[in-house]
């Protein structure tokens, strides 16, 4: 009879043992190098993080630092009395004067709010001290534009007036028939109506406003004064 061989049992589970003579990788060491290259990663992908953060960080105003507004100043001044300069607006001044037993509405404006110092104040009040000088000079270039040229803007308010009035309203402003009126009469009669004063730094200028009548007549005419008094233009405004 022929004789069975036993069949060895496998254990699951189990390895085979190594030879002799083998020796085997240590565990530990490729644990230890896999450690290390998560470690590179992890601070590569850390420091890539960090710099999209930076990048996209705005700084955040602290709560209650408001940004400063440039606050209205007050100056005191011996013509124009008390000023208020307006860093957005700058300076607005007006007054009603006296002359010639009329009213004159005067007022005067400053554009930079960075000009409006003391000494151009003092330059400025000339025009209102001797508001009459100036009126003088700027009738004085009235009638000089009207001698001088007969398509003046004198000379066109002098004849649309004297043409398109009535000689009802003209006898009511001169006080004589429409055909005895001459130039010198309407000369006489215009009155100053307004003066507006415009001071700057490189030289300023005045306009004043003169009219025929303060109720038949929406024109008027517009002479523009420097500071010396010297006449820069005139012109027929409505």
């Amino acid at each position: 009879m022929a004789t069975k061989k036993k069949k060895k049992k496998k254990t699951k589970g189990t390895k085979p043992a190594a030879k002799a003579g083998t020796a085997r990788k240590p565990a530990r060491a490729s644990r230890g190098r896999a450690t290390k290259v998560s470690a590179k990663k992890a601070k590569a992908n850390k420091a890539s993080a960090a710099k999209k953060t930076s990048s996209k960080m705005v700084p955040v105003k602290k709560k209650g630092a408001a940004t400063k507004k440039p606050r209205v100043q007050i100056m005191n001044h011996p013509v124009f009395g008390r000023v208020t300069v307006d860093p957005g607006a700058g300076v607005y001044w007006q007054k009603t004067l006296r002359l010639a037993d009329r009213d004159v509405a005067v007022d005067m404006t400053i554009e930079d709010p960075a000009a409006a110092t003391p000494e151009l104040l003092d330059r400025a009040a000339q025009l209102v001290a001797r508001l009459s000088h100036f009126d003088g000079l700027a009738r004085a270039g009235l009638r000089h534009s009207y001698d001088e040229d007969s398509d003046s803007a004198v000379a066109l308010y002098v004849t649309h007036h004297l043409e398109e009035l009535s000689a009802e309203t003209l006898m009511g402003i001169f006080d004589k028939p429409k055909e005895s009126i001459v130039v010198d009469d309407v000369m006489a009669r215009l009155f100053l109506k307004r003066v507006g004063s415009y001071p700057s730094k490189g030289g300023g200028s005045a306009t004043f406003d003169y009219a025929i009548s303060p109720d038949t007549s929406q024109y008027i005419l517009a002479v523009q004064l420097d500071e010396s008094g010297g006449v820069l233009g005139i012109e027929m405004e409505s």
